[in-house]
């Protein structure tokens, strides 16, 4: 017969309660590293190109600009958890090919096709071209040399344009400097995306009075896009909103609030 004491029993007992102790401890640990894995691997981002007016920083510091705003609406509609931010083309594209889940809104150019997924048309398309003050019509790329055309720099469209020493270019810094220049008649036109040159124009204050028909050099239809890494759960009822939003008419909504100019 074993004889144990009273103090023998408490100090036994007191080890094997700190040994379970731990025992649960590092089982509660490993569970929950487990679950943050899980999490991670869940982890769906959108992103949205960095420039006016796609995405950008109000006066108020407040993240807006159209493509920003469908991205949102895709993703309310949706009713996933997806956290969005903008950010410049180089590092937006690097996110995009990270291998995890992701998404945004891009023109379905041969280069995005090449590297991500389209996953449905907004419906609208995103042109890049010449922009004239009204009263010139711009019916081809032979009408360009009789005008005088302000191309704000890194401003490329094809090796005709770009190599064309027969028209009549200036050069300014930015697209706001060649509004500006239409603005007080220094120049007949602005070359870049219509988009841009629409929203800046209606942020000096021009009225679709200002302007005639832009003549289109380049474009794309923008769609949702997402990395290969986006599972086909994600990217159907991502699909879905953007199917919902369009027949809603709201993609349309939010392009008129941005860029189309007072009478």
């Amino acid at each position: 017969m074993l004889i144990v004491n009273k103090g023998e029993v408490s100090e036994m007992g007191k080890r094997i309660y700190q040994l379970i102790n731990r025992i649960l401890m590092s089982l509660m640990l490993a569970l929950s590293m487990a679950s943050f894995a899980q999490t991670n691997d869940d982890v769906i981002s959108a992103y949205t190109l960095e420039q006016v007016p796609y995405g950008f920083k109000n006066d108020s510091g407040e993240v807006t600009g159209f493509l920003y705003e469908m991205m949102t609406e895709i993703i309310t509609t949706s009713e996933l958890t997806i956290a969005h931010q903008i950010l410049p083309p180089k590092r937006l594209f690097k996110e995009l090919n990270n291998q995890k889940q992701s998404c945004s809104i891009l023109a379905g150019t041969s280069f995005i096709k090449n590297q991500f997924d389209l996953i449905e048309p907004i419906g609208v398309q995103l042109s890049a071209g010449i922009l004239p003050k009204a009263g010139i019509k711009l019916t081809d790329y032979d009408s360009l040399k009789n005008i005088s055309i302000a191309v704000p720099l890194g401003i490329h469209f094809n090796e005709r344009f770009d190599n064309d020493d027969s028209l009549d270019k200036m050069f300014p810094a930015k697209y706001l400097n060649a509004i500006q220049m239409m603005k007080h008649e220094h120049v007949d036109a602005a070359a870049g995306a219509i988009a841009s040159l629409l929203y800046i124009a209606k942020q000096e204050g021009m009225s679709e009075n200002d302007f005639d028909k832009p003549l289109n050099l380049a474009g794309a239809e923008i769609y949702l896009t997402c990395s290969r890494a986006t599972t086909k759960d994600i990217r159907h009822r991502l699909g879905e909103s953007v199917k919902t939003l369009k027949r809603a008419g709201r993609f349309q909504t939010i392009i008129n609030h941005y860029l189309a100019l007072d009478k």
